[in-house]
């Protein structure tokens, strides 16, 4: 009986060590032209990037600047983008060719030609906190 007790205090001492190292994603987007839709942040790792978010979060579009939060990540290298959803469908829509079709933006800024920038050229240590301001860009 004792052996389940002790696994129970230790799985919920490591549990409350990841959340006290946990930190906030905070990104400024600006350039958001209308109400339309939501303004939303998508959260890459090295593994998942640039296919599948790890985390999403989203805001009401208002014009001007939405700022979004992602809380509790934990620390790593991430690369955050954001995007103006602006027909509400809940994500990025792409045109044939694999560009999107609304606006959207990349941490660190990183040149985009015809493809996603490399993981290393768009990514942040998170460690104690991150925030960054982003401008939407149009691709069409």
């Amino acid at each position: 009986m004792r052996k389940p007790i002790r696994i129970a205090i230790a799985a919920a001492a490591m549990f409350g060590a990841g959340l006290a190292n946990a930190a906030d994603i905070t990104v400024k987007v600006d350039g958001v032209k209308d109400d339309r839709g939501t303004v939303r942040l998508m959260l890459f790792d090295a593994a998942s990037w640039p296919r599948q978010p790890i985390r999403e979060e989203g805001m009401k579009a208002t014009p001007g600047s939405v700022t979004v939060v992602l809380k509790d990540v934990a620390p790593g290298e991430y690369v955050a983008v954001a995007y103006h959803d602006e027909n509400g469908n809940g994500r990025i829509d792409m045109s044939p060719n694999g560009m999107p079709e609304e606006p959207f933006a990349v941490t660190k800024d990183p040149d985009i030609a015809d493809a996603p920038p490399e993981f290393v050229r768009a990514s942040f240590a998170l460690k104690d906190g991150y925030t960054e301001t982003v401008k939407l860009r149009s691709m069409r």
